[in-house]
């Protein structure tokens, strides 16, 4: 334990944590792997509200039926420059990176990469998607809906929760990687992550 109260856990074993956690819980190991990196990834860059925190609430969404943890994103429309995934009511993250892993794809071909999703538990911190695809060489704007139920915030100069977050995240590619990354690639984003 630190000075302030705080304790300092290595990256890896944290990681090693998660996985073993979520894959008792029906996880496929992949799966576990994607998500649990991108949660450490997330308390690294001190984003603690997208971090390890949400473990619990993926395990309850799991008990719950809100995600199917052995499910595998598909692959349901195709055309050029465009795609649409089905998440398969899986982890959000994992969906996420199929999706990430589409746009490239798409934008490689014919310049621009149009995907859609669906059916996806919560996708995490989605600047994650953005970097991804900005550390490929393309400009990333990932952006997602907020769930029916859930954090509601005020709008201008209400009092009470009445709208979704709806994030946006945009990236584009640089010489070198940004400062606080020591890697030009996502440590979470598999370089092969299976889909349907």
């Amino acid at each position: 334990m630190n000075g302030d109260g705080s304790v300092t856990v290595d990256r890896s074993e944290l990681g090693a944590f998660c996985r073993a956690l979520l894959e008792p819980a029906g996880a496929r190991s992949e799966h576990a792997g994607v998500v649990a990196d991108h949660l450490v990834e997330a308390d690294a860059m001190g984003l603690h509200s997208h971090g390890v925190i949400r473990i619990p609430q993926y395990l309850d969404d799991i008990v719950q039926g809100g995600i199917d943890p052995a499910s595998r994103p598909r692959v349901e429309q195709r055309t050029p420059g465009r795609s649409h995934v089905d998440g398969a009511c899986g982890f959000g993250q994992v969906a996420a990176a199929v999706m990430t892993r589409e746009a490239v794809r798409l934008a490689g071909g014919v310049g621009i990469g149009f995907v859609t999703g669906r059916n996806m538990g919560h996708t995490g911190r989605i600047g994650a998607d953005a970097e991804a695809m900005a550390c490929a060489g393309c400009l990333g704007l990932a952006v997602c809906s907020g769930p029916r139920a859930g954090h509601w915030v005020a709008p201008f100069g209400g009092i009470e929760g009445r709208l979704a977050t709806n994030p946006v995240a945009y990236a584009f590619p640089l010489a070198d990687a940004p400062r606080w990354r020591p890697t030009s690639r996502p440590a979470w984003c598999p370089k092969a992550l299976s889909a349907a």
